[in-house]
């Protein structure tokens, strides 16, 4: 079969809070390359330093959408 050059985009829907900081990393680990990953938690504290100074965090809140600075 052919096989695109594409990179895929990862969904990772409230992970990180069932993982232990091990299983954490080694997901980040794995996705390190340049892959496009969309992570939705409900507590920012659960997602690594690492990763959140390299992403654009995006913020819903009582119905409103926001960037993060």
């Amino acid at each position: 079969p052919k096989r695109l050059q594409t990179k895929p985009i990862i969904l990772l829907d409230d992970i990180f809070s069932e993982l232990d900081e091990v299983k954490k990393n080694n997901i980040i680990d794995y996705f390190k390359d340049d892959v496009q990953i969309f992570i939705t938690t409900t507590d920012i504290k659960d997602i690594n330093e690492e990763l959140k100074e390299k992403s654009c965090i995006y913020v819903v809140e009582n119905g409103n959408f926001k960037k993060e600075e």
